[in-house]
């Protein structure tokens, strides 16, 4: 919002809105014109007879502690369209929310209740509830199914495992629903929803599942339909591997796997999403339709995460075919060890494999703008040969690629690939606590570049226009050169006690410098002067 815009809008709010924050106390004033109250944080807590004054409000907010007493509630707020409280022990106040007959919007976060109200049914305009990081919250009523007008049901960060109650395939007009929660039912009752329930969702266009380990086979998860959900734009699919590292016996083991792996290749996506997250899955293998040629359908996709793989060995070839990904984070994928050149050109695989020639000479990743690898604790390879001089920066792998991370892993070195001096988008790399790495070279776009804990390195090399640098646990650093572009660095060693040679020497001498000794001082060097 423009703060022109801003200051307008304050303007004309200014008779009906109220911020209570800092010093600012309710005097009481106007009362009756305040519409929009905000309670902020305060040097006190609050009693709620206070809130109670505010008769004609219409938005509610606490984010800071509020005294209830027993007797206190909702009922003389009853025009409340929209209540959000966080922080504060609200559960003496919930078996009144019933009386806020036009509320349309209630949200709790980090507060102490257990439950929503039994006769929640009542609230025929409510139509979006909000229930996050409230662990004493267990189950939902089983009246909310009568809640027809439900737009967005939240329940993230509360209780592991919070009931759903069975009917929920009712609430068809639900466009958001996150922390559903698939329950391993282990005494044959039928009072709880199960995954087929979200089949008659049609309208979603935002989802997240959680404990998919307990679907118990394929045609259970076929049932929630959520590829044929044309809407749905963000997915998030949650396992649990904490069972399955429990279990003894391979068979065991190898069996629970399958199953995951039958259950993943029936959640595929529709091909409108454009945000997906994975985490927890613990399958030997990630599912067909990551692989080429199927991810072509997913030309919408932008964002892929991947957290905590423990059992992949090998990463999906067909990501980088993905024509609109542009943030792609890989985080804990320990069992990896080498990642081919199918990784980041399909071009490698073999021509047998059922893919069209059009397919394998397309430009890959082509609007991949940041990547992360995070946690791949056994990596020693990345296999990625840079193309001939005839290559164009069309036909790149990642030409536009700005930013990478890479966290905690055993490569030697970068591949040709990704340090070629046909890339000219690339504007930070971040390295952290490679321990095989030793040399950093030819990277002619990087500005920042940022190196911790990575004790074998020796060289850092022909970076044309790096202006900042950041050296922290590196002691083995003895060549820093072909940057003449430097303007900043900074240098942290627990260990060192003199100023590094390559420091002093003239290809520095425009740089300021700061240098961290030995943890108990840091020197400033203003090499320009």
């Amino acid at each position: 919002m423009h703060d022109v815009v801003r200051s307008f809008a304050e303007f004309m709010s200014k008779e009906e809105s109220l911020v209570v924050q800092d010093q600012q106390h309710d005097g009481g004033s106007k009362i009756s014109h305040v519409r929009h109250l905000s309670i902020g944080s305060t040097k006190s807590a609050l009693e709620w007879d206070i809130l109670q004054k505010h008769k004609s409000v219409r938005t509610l907010i606490i984010n800071k502690r509020v005294n209830v007493q027993p007797s206190d509630s909702f009922g003389r707020l009853s025009t409340l369209r929209v209540l959000f409280i966080r922080g504060t022990d609200c559960d003496r106040l919930v078996d009144s929310i019933c009386q806020l007959r036009h509320l349309r919007y209630l949200y709790f976060q980090d507060t102490n209740i257990s439950r929503l109200p039994g006769d929640i049914h009542r609230m025929k305009f409510l139509q979006h509830i909000l229930v996050q990081k409230c662990p004493q919250l267990d189950h939902l009523p089983s009246c909310i199914t009568q809640l027809l007008h439900l737009r967005t049901l939240s329940m993230y960060g509360s209780h592991d495992n919070v009931l759903i109650p069975k009917g929920f395939g009712q609430l068809k007009n639900l466009r958001t629903l996150y922390g559903f929660r698939v329950h391993l039912d282990k005494n044959g009752g039928t009072g709880w929803c199960s995954l087929e329930e979200i089949g008659p969702l049609s309208q979603l266009r935002e989802l997240s599942l959680h404990d998919l380990e307990n679907v118990p086979a394929s045609s259970s998860a076929g049932m929630a339909m959520v590829s044929s959900k044309e809407h749905l734009d963000y997915l998030e699919l949650h396992w649990s591997s904490t069972g399955f590292m429990g279990l003894r016996g391979e068979t065991n083991m190898q069996q629970q796997q399958r199953v995951v792996e039958e259950v993943i290749e029936v959640l595929s996506p529709p091909s409108s999403i454009r945000h997906l997250h994975m985490e927890g899955y613990f399958g030997s293998r990630l599912p067909n339709w990551m692989m080429v040629p199927a991810t072509w359908v997913f030309k919408s996709l932008r964002h892929l995460r991947m957290d905590k793989l423990c059992c992949c060995t090998q990463l999906p070839d067909g990501l980088c075919q993905l024509p609109s990904l542009e943030n792609l984070n890989i985080i804990d994928a320990p069992a990896i060890k080498s990642v081919g050149p199918e990784f980041q050109s399909p071009s490698c695989l073999a021509v047998g494999g059922g893919i069209d020639v059009t397919a394998r000479s397309a430009v890959t990743f082509p609007n991949l703008t940041f990547l992360r690898l995070d946690g791949l604790c056994e990596w020693e390879e990345w296999e990625w040969e840079e193309q001939g001089e005839d290559a164009t920066v069309d036909a790149m792998a990642m030409p536009a690629l700005k930013e990478l991370i890479i966290d905690s892993c055993k490569l030697t070195c970068l591949p040709p690939g990704l340090a070629s001096s046909r890339r000219h988008a690339l504007r930070q790399v971040h390295l952290y606590e490679l321990s095989n790495l030793t040399y950093i070279e030819n990277f002619p776009s990087v500005v920042e570049l940022q190196v911790f804990d990575c004790p074998e390195l020796r060289r850092i090399s022909n970076l044309s226009k790096l202006q900042k640098i950041e050296i922290l646990y590196c002691p083995n650093v003895e060549v820093l050169e072909g940057v003449p572009s430097l303007d900043s660095m900074e240098m942290e060693d627990g260990t060192m006690e003199t100023v590094p040679e390559y420091v002093t020497t003239g290809s520095l001498w425009r740089s300021r410098i700061l240098l961290a000794c030995s943890g108990q001082y840091s020197v400033l060097l203003n090499c320009s002067a």
